[in-house]
């Protein structure tokens, strides 16, 4: 029984030096919207302000698109230097993370951009997470892929799929290197930034063909309604007629029959065919000229002017 009461003071303890670790650790000012608290580094009032200012801009989007207005406190936390946010976010998070949010202490850990992105990295990062809060506050206590709750919040966070992107799709599939949605499952463990950022696109990409596929951005409420009354196997079978393999594999078809074509912009992909095109033109250009040599020989030995030839 005392091991036990031992147990519960350590945890007691540990619970209250993460809670306060922030306001203990590195001196801050907050600021306070609706629920939400901002705690800031004292020396960069800016980054607090950027915030807020997000913050009641965007907030009633995502109140209409998730269909709840929360009143529980969300704390977000300004991390002023790589190692405030390491000890912040009290996990070893990945370096290519630049910001994450804990559903269990309802709190937002964001790097300030002064010495991390900018301000349109900020706003990004902010609503992205802002997203995964809305998310876990609607459906929790459900099971879902994480692809789903990753291409929702890049929706959200106004994120799109450009050239660039399509194109970084499209050679990822060619090459077979496209992460299997199991396996973003797993993307905080991801080492690699190339690896986690292709599994955030994919999950976009993902998330944008659902969503076409259940009739648009209207259809999506009473999907999520669905979700939320049947679990996430119910609401997929009921809104696509597919279980999660087939829908992976439909996603698949609708990568190589969307963007394999823009495979030809390339660079690497025309290099080859660009050096063939190049030796063929020089064969044609020699050939011609040792043409021309061979008819001025003949009509110089046959004493016929040379211009009269040609």
């Amino acid at each position: 029984m005392a091991a036990i009461r031992n147990i519960f003071f350590i945890i007691l303890m540990l619970t209250a030096i993460q809670s306060n670790a922030y306001s203990r650790g590195f001196p801050q000012d907050s600021l306070e919207y609706r629920n939400f608290k901002i705690l800031y580094p004292k020396d960069q009032p800016g980054s607090g302000k950027n915030v807020l200012r997000l913050l009641q801009n965007h907030v009633a989007r995502f109140d209409d698109f998730y269909g709840v207005k929360s009143d529980r406190e969300i704390r977000i936390l300004v991390a002023g230097s790589a190692v405030e946010f390491q000890t912040l976010a009290n996990v070893h998070a990945p370096q290519w993370a630049a910001a994450l949010y804990f559903p269990g202490r309802k709190q937002m850990v964001v790097k300030s951009p002064r010495w991390a992105g900018s301000l349109t990295n900020l706003e990004q990062h902010i609503l992205h997470e802002l997203s995964h809060a809305y998310f876990h506050e609607v459906f929790a206590g459900r099971k879902l892929p994480l692809w789903f709750n990753e291409g929702m919040a890049e929706y959200l966070s106004n994120a799109r799929i450009d050239l660039t992107k399509a194109l970084k799709l499209a050679n990822a599939f060619v090459a077979h290197n496209l992460v299997g949605f199991e396996e973003i499952n797993s993307l905080i463990t991801f080492d690699s930034q190339t690896r986690a950022e292709l599994a955030y696109l994919q999950s976009l990409s993902a998330f944008m063909f659902l969503q076409d596929l259940i009739g648009g951005r209207e259809s999506m409420p009473a999907f999520q309604n669905k979700i939320v009354s049947d679990g996430w196997p119910a609401a997929l079978q009921a809104a696509t007629g597919m279980d999660d393999i087939d829908f992976e594999i439909a996603w698949h078809r609708h990568i190589r029959d969307e963007y394999r074509w823009l495979l030809i912009l390339n660079l690497e992909n025309l290099l080859w065919p660009a050096v063939i095109l190049f030796l063929f033109i020089g064969f044609l250009v020699i050939r011609r000229r040792n043409k021309r040599k061979i008819r001025r020989w003949d009509a110089e030995e046959s004493g016929e002017s040379f211009s009269e030839l040609q």
